[in-house]
C-alpha cells in the first residue's frame, strides 16, 4: 500500500500559468504580501472555479489551468524563486 507522501508525488496537481513572450509565467495570490503564495489545486475544476474570478484585468493576460505533477511544481517554484536574491537565502535556511 503505498504512503501518503507516494500518493502526493504522483498525484497531479493543477496550476495557474500564462505563457507571454515565450516564457511561462506562474499566477501568485497575495503579491503585496512579500511575493505572494503560488497558486496550486489539487482538483482541475478548483483551478477551472478560481479563474473565473480574476478580475477582468487578470483575464486578460490569458491565464489557463495546467496539470502538471510534484515535480513540475517544485521546478516552477525553483524558476519564480530563482529571480530574488531573497529566495537563495531563504531555501538555504529554511526561513
Amino acid at each position: 500500500m503505498p504512503t501518503k507522501s507516494r500518493t502526493l508525488t504522483r498525484r497531479p496537481l493543477w496550476i495557474i500559468s500564462s505563457y507571454q513572450n515565450n516564457r511561462m509565467e506562474t499566477l501568485t495570490i497575495g503579491p503585496e504580501l512579500d511575493g505572494g503564495f503560488f497558486a496550486a489545486f489539487s482538483y482541475e475544476k478548483e483551478a477551472e472555479a478560481f479563474l473565473l474570478l480574476l478580475e477582468d484585468d487578470e483575464k486578460e493576460k490569458g491565464w489557463q489551468s495546467e496539470q502538471g505533477t510534484a515535480k513540475g511544481l517544485v521546478s516552477a517554484l525553483l524558476e519564480r524563486c530563482g529571480a530574488r536574491e531573497r529566495c537563495d537565502s531563504t531555501l538555504a535556511t529554511g526561513t
